[in-house]
């Protein structure tokens, strides 16, 4: 059976090309609206603009004492801003293996056009790889030219945290910090759940009464789950079942929601949001192709698959009664493909 050849992958790239430019946000739609983050298309930089109002300007009055109040508010400017990312991969085509496969229309392959059925799938797997790649960046990456990873595509939400912290903008003087230590494993004891619940507490009334989602790992998420059994002294099975409804009740969070996924990574970072806080931009609207193959190379036997898009993440609040988070740090969980070498 023939290779899948060269000019076979370039038809297969003109012909998908619609569907593949959309493939990163349908392999990322579904995932960041589960952690309720919003997918921007951005060209360069959106800048959001929020209007704080200063409290307590109001006073009793008495004649021929008026104290104006000289400071209404202030503005708050938060940017996103893309930058360049790519993927560039360089193969040999007879590295692919014809298969003895039927094409979606029940035809054999044919040996004349070199046509394959498994053409586009090759060319989805790299784009859908790249939705996983940035999933894996947005909270733990650092933008960094050098770093030949996905991690070094953008500042995730994590890095700029740890960023407005060691700027003093996240702090314990704002509201929207507090200590929680760590969410251990327990051996028959209760302080992962003691501590999670404890610092639900310590967050601003109006985060914590009104809709809140909490980002939390699944690694501690599991030790606060076990941890509630042996405080209740039920098994575990039943500790899931009554987690967030006794979660809600002891941290007096009645509308707490729970995010917990693998892109958070493992430990005990944890931050508690307005829903929808989160933004997450993309370009991909000014490429001509959003994913290209083409054969440049002295030995026509090579592809060249070459993708690029604009990323980046931001925060859109800070303020006590949209954000709170903790002290503790989070190592990234490797998601994205089946392997890496």
């Amino acid at each position: 059976m023939p290779p899948i050849t060269v000019s076979g992958l370039n038809r297969a790239a003109e012909q998908y090309e619609p569907t593949l430019r959309k493939l990163p946000f349908l392999v990322l739609m579904d995932v960041l609206s589960e952690m309720q983050i919003n997918l921007k298309e951005v060209t360069y930089k959106d800048t959001l603009i929020q209007f704080e109002r200063k409290a307590g300007s109001s006073k009793p009055y008495a004649a021929g004492t008026i104290d104006y109040t000289s400071e209404i508010g202030k503005m708050i400017e938060r940017s996103l801003i893309v930058l360049p990312c790519y993927n560039a991969i360089k193969e040999h085509i007879q590295n692919y293996a014809a298969v003895a496969v039927l094409n979606p229309t029940g035809d054999k392959i044919n040996n004349q056009t070199k046509k394959h059925p498994l053409e586009k799938e090759i060319l989805e797997a790299l784009v859908r790889t790249i939705g996983e790649d940035i999933l894996d960046s947005i909270f733990h990456g650092t933008r960094n030219t050098a770093d030949k990873s996905p991690l070094g595509m953008l500042d995730g939400y994590f890095t700029q945290i740890a960023t407005e912290i060691a700027a003093g903008t996240i702090a314990t003087a704002h509201g929207n910090y507090a200590t929680s230590g760590t969410l251990p494993v327990p051996s028959s004891d209760s302080y992962a759940f003691d501590r999670l619940y404890t610092w639900i507490r310590k967050a601003h009334p109006q985060l914590r009464k009104k809709a809140a989602a909490l980002y939390i790992s699944p690694s501690a998420l599991i030790n606060a789950k076990d941890a509630l059994s042996y405080l209740l002294g039920i098994n575990r099975l039943d500790a899931f079942d009554r987690f967030l409804p006794y979660l809600r009740q002891v941290a007096d969070a009645p509308n707490l929601e729970i995010i917990s996924t693998d892109a958070l990574g493992s430990g005990s970072q944890l931050v508690l949001a307005k829903p929808r806080l989160l933004d997450l931009g993309m370009n991909t609207k000014t490429d001509v192709q959003f994913i290209q193959a083409r054969n440049p190379y002295e030995d026509p036997n090579y592809v060249q698959f070459w993708s690029q898009w604009e990323l980046g993440a931001r925060i859109n609040s800070l303020h006590e009664k949209e954000f709170f988070c903790n002290e503790q740090t989070n190592t990234a969980t490797d998601m994205a493909g089946d392997y890496v070498s």
